[in-house]
């Protein structure tokens, strides 16, 4: 130990120097795993939901029911068993949910993709952050369900806070940010406030 002590006093620019390296690496090495954990984490997340969707396909046979099939009974057979199904996988819940939420709003079935994409915002919000990509899609989203209800008035000012947040967090050129932006142009323009719905407009295309 003496003589560790005593060779580090003479050499402390270059034990220093050594340390520093060395910290370094250690934490490139912590890096790398991490990212290779969420690389990992979303082929999985990934995996699992196109299995979802191929059974949910697979679920209703319309040679047994004698007709055809809607869009709607296959959604619905799916988010019966989406909460058991997934209990302890809560992002692959949470993107299975995203995903029927947006097809159910694509449907005008406002109630039912409302219902899907605030579990979905939930769950990725408990795991993720408030700031993370997904949950800010997410929140995007619902905001964008509420906009084909008409509700304008409700949804300007959560729609200008989640703007600045992803202008913050995910920049100004991000998609999710440029569509936030969209979204909230068009608020604007119902809500007779044209100035502020053509700079907003304006600054998408920028």
């Amino acid at each position: 130990i003496y003589r560790m002590q005593k060779y580090v006093k003479r050499h402390r620019v270059a034990v220093g120097f050594a340390a520093t390296i060395a910290a370094g690496v250690v934490l490139a090495f912590v890096l790398v795993a991490a990212q290779n954990a969420r690389i990992a984490a979303a082929r999985d997340e990934a995996d699992a939901v196109t299995t979802t969707l191929e059974e949910m396909l697979a679920s209703v046979d319309p040679t047994k029911s004698g007709r055809d099939v809607t869009v709607r009974e296959m959604l619905d057979a799916t988010s019966k068993t989406l909460g058991d199904k997934f209990h302890d996988q809560p992002l692959v819940e949470a993107a299975i949910r995203f995903t029927i939420g947006k097809a159910f709003s694509h449907l005008g079935e406002y109630d039912e993709a409302s219902h899907h994409l605030q579990r979905a915002e939930q769950l990725r919000r408990d795991q993720l952050g408030e700031d993370d990509v997904s949950t800010l899609k997410t929140e995007l989203s619902l905001l964008w369900v509420a906009h084909h209800r008409a509700e304008y008035r409700q949804i300007r000012s959560p729609l200008q806070q989640l703007l600045v947040r992803c202008e913050r967090c995910l920049g100004e050129d991000s998609p999710t940010t440029l569509r936030a932006m969209a979204h909230l142009s068009d608020v604007e323009r119902h809500l007779a406030h044209f100035e502020e719905a053509q700079r907003l407009g304006i600054k998408t295309l920028e």
